[in-house]
């Protein structure tokens, strides 16, 4: 990496530091594409697909939850028989995980870290039979640089998830642009009311160095596959939907208009 590049990596890290840390107390209040029914039951059925597949294949149910935030995927893990491990890069959010596991009577609840995760996923010792990135690769400017690290972290047979992650996807129809748009425009309408509750400094934060992937159109899956294919990993399942912020109106476009706006890929590691 040059001298440039890591310039860059290290304003996108501070800039995601510093969102975080005034977002935290509200995040998954502010977040409801994250948090909504649709959403909650999508990402459940995914991770018991997961559990399933690796208790077919003779695997552990170990996880590591890269990016984790505030625990919502790392306590669906463990709710199904995963033992996890958490990482994130804001202290603040994992502030915000903790307190919310001492609300929980969770029998292993899971291990929190507070690490970057480049420097994570190069020193740790650790194998995993599952690792997730969820909402987290939009964050970094190296994807490849975090898939390839990640894929170094699973054992022999183990299942890499990528999922939550923005996508820029054409719409060829124009009667499903117009839909598209409309439910995209009530979405919007919807939650700027919404945000009116919440104080000054969260409603203004500026995302557009913290999310550095979406300031550049989005990830190309085609180029996940290509990197996940080099690091010896088998594609095997890609999936396009389209998120939003409210379950109703995620089910509405997914069942009508069938538009994509995100991408999920889950990927085996050769044995």
């Amino acid at each position: 990496m040059d001298s440039e590049d890591a310039q860059l990596e290290q304003d996108v890290i501070a800039a995601n530091i510093e969102v975080h840390r005034t977002e935290a107390p509200y995040y998954d209040a502010l977040h409801l594409e994250e948090t909504n029914w649709w959403e909650r039951r999508r990402r459940l059925a995914t991770f018991r697909g997961i559990r399933d597949r690796l208790r077919a294949d003779g695997l552990p149910l170990t996880a590591l939850d890269v990016g984790c935030g505030t625990g919502k995927v790392s306590i669906n893990l463990v709710s199904l028989g995963f033992d996890v491990t958490s990482t994130d890069l804001s202290i603040d959010m994992l502030g915000v995980f903790r307190k919310r596991l001492e609300s929980l009577d969770l029998a292993q609840p899971p291990r929190l870290v507070c690490a970057d995760m480049f420097q994570f996923l190069s020193d740790c010792p650790d194998r995993f039979a599952l690792v997730v990135f969820c909402g987290t690769l939009h964050h970094v400017t190296d994807v490849g640089r975090a898939i390839t690290l990640a894929a170094a972290r699973l054992q022999p047979g183990g299942l890499f998830l990528t999922t939550h992650e923005p996508l820029k996807q054409p719409i060829g129809s124009r009667w499903r642009y117009a839909v598209h748009r409309a439910i995209a425009r009530l979405d919007e309408s919807l939650y700027r009311r919404y945000l009116r509750r919440f104080p000054a400094e969260v409603r203004g934060l500026d995302y557009s160095v913290s999310d550095f992937q979406r300031g550049h159109g989005g990830i190309a899956p085609d180029d996940v596959i290509a990197v996940l294919k080099a690091a010896d990993m088998e594609v095997v399942e890609l999936s396009k939907y389209c998120s939003r912020r409210y379950g109703l109106l995620a089910a509405l476009v997914n069942a009508l208009v069938r538009s994509e706006n995100t991408f999920q890929i889950l990927a085996r590691k050769a044995r």
